[in-house]
């Protein structure tokens, strides 16, 4: 689903339904061959950020992978071991020569540079 009435169509018939949601899970994702960056880090990370939980980084073998994780991501979500889980002692690696903080400062350029490119095409 891309629209966000369909979004809202479906949350409000489940809640009709059911009476409550009581987790929601999104799906989404992006391909690893996109144009506009690359993929240096070809490890699965599962974890827990501010209250999200989390399954990403299938490189490739998503569909068993993302099946998988899944599960078992939503069995530690229940059972409070997201810590304990064997995905979950992986750290994300830093960007390369240190660039990056968190901040984005370099879409700009990027966005720039493509726009130049869109130009002398």
């Amino acid at each position: 689903m891309a629209e966000q009435a369909q979004c809202e169509n479906l949350i409000r018939k489940t809640i009709e339904a059911f009476g409550s949601i009581d987790i929601l899970v999104n799906n989404a994702g992006i391909s690893m061959w996109a144009y506009f960056d690359e993929v240096t880090d070809l490890m699965t990370h599962v974890g827990e950020f501010n209250g999200m939980f989390y399954a990403l980084g299938y490189a490739g073998h998503g569909v068993a992978m993302g099946t998988y994780l899944g599960k078992t991501v939503a069995e530690a979500m229940l059972g409070g071991t997201i810590k304990e889980h064997p995905f979950a002692a992986f750290p994300f690696p830093n960007a390369p020569l240190g660039l990056y903080n968190g901040t984005p400062w370099f879409l700009l350029l990027v966005g720039a540079w493509h726009r130049f490119l869109d130009v002398i095409e």
